[in-house]
């Protein structure tokens, strides 16, 4: 399969309110499909990967909807490749919060909830596609790495014992 790095992320694909620029991410959908290969959706929601818009919109207005329709732009337009979703990338941070999550735009806007509401809305948008939560570091044997697992693992047993469609984790 191919993942891109860059160019699903919301700040690349839409960098100005209303107007969505897919070239980039559709050149590599070309490829991958050139090369009979799949497509890895990475990634939907990433503190890293938010145009300053979007930020600012979310934090003014702390409503769901933005978040959903910028899904309803992007899932369904690469349904035919992608049959897996990073649906929130990089939540974990360790220190700064009893419960592991890291303190983003999201967690401000919405709370702990946003998570499995983006995991929610991806589902109802691509009710197929395998719905991912992605995380880096997890491999090191360092303390802070293991303390990175272990409050993923908490997340993802609170998420799972709600019902919460996660088909997998990324790393």
């Amino acid at each position: 399969s191919v993942t891109p790095e860059w160019s699903l992320k919301w700040d690349r694909l839409c960098p100005r309110p209303g107007q969505y620029d897919f070239r980039e991410a559709d050149r590599i959908a070309d490829f991958a499909r050139g090369q009979r290969k799949r497509m890895r959706g990475h990634t939907l929601l990433w503190h890293l990967g938010m145009p300053g818009w979007a930020d600012a919109l979310l934090a003014e207005t702390r409503e769901w909807s933005h978040v959903r329709g910028y899904f309803q732009a992007v899932m369904p337009r690469y349904a035919d490749i992608v049959d897996e979703w990073d649906v929130v990338n990089e939540p974990i941070d360790v220190g700064s919060r009893s419960d592991g999550l890291r303190a983003n735009q999201f967690l401000q806007a919405f709370g702990p909830s946003y998570i499995e509401r983006a995991f929610w809305s991806a589902r109802e948008i691509s009710p197929r596609t395998r719905l991912f939560l992605n995380e880096y570091g997890l491999e090191y044997a360092s303390q802070e790495e293991g303390q990175r697992r272990l409050n993923l693992l908490r997340l993802l047993e609170k998420l799972l014992a709600k019902g919460v469609p996660v088909h997998g984790v990324g790393l």
